[in-house]
């Protein structure tokens, strides 16, 4: 599966020297998560990316290995929802599992550990700076 990871021309020159990062956020929930934010599509400047992420990172994963750091959603109640598959996070994230939605169409985004997607070899670089 190809995903695609928007950032800064700086930081894809440190990401192709030395690999991924982990990064550690709330990212519009209510609590922190850790991985590399990926998408099945380009984000473009449209979805809120900031004028100077020109760089634009592709990596192929396996989808039955990314499949389980699918992001998937939130409550209204602002509650996290992530796959039941998912083994290295406790059930008690699950929370309100059953009023959960499930985001849908082009805009799959995942968050998967650095060292998953470093072992999936060097990422190819495109640069967007029109």
């Amino acid at each position: 599966m190809k995903l695609y990871h928007r950032t800064t021309r700086v930081a894809a020159e440190a990401i192709l020297a030395g690999g991924f990062k982990d990064g550690t956020g709330t990212y519009m929930t209510t609590r922190e998560w850790t991985g590399v934010w990926l998408s099945a599509r380009p984000l473009d400047f449209a979805d809120g990316i900031p004028n100077d992420w020109v760089a634009i990172l592709e990596i192929k994963l396996p989808a039955r290995v990314v499949r389980a750091y699918e992001f998937e959603g939130k409550t209204a109640e602002g509650s996290d929802r992530w796959p039941s598959n998912l083994d290295s996070l406790s059930l008690d994230l699950f929370v309100n599992d059953a009023r959960a939605f499930r985001w849908s169409g082009p805009d799959r985004e995942f968050l998967v550990p650095a060292a998953i997607v470093n072992a999936a070899g060097r990422p190819s670089l495109t640069l967007d700076e029109d």
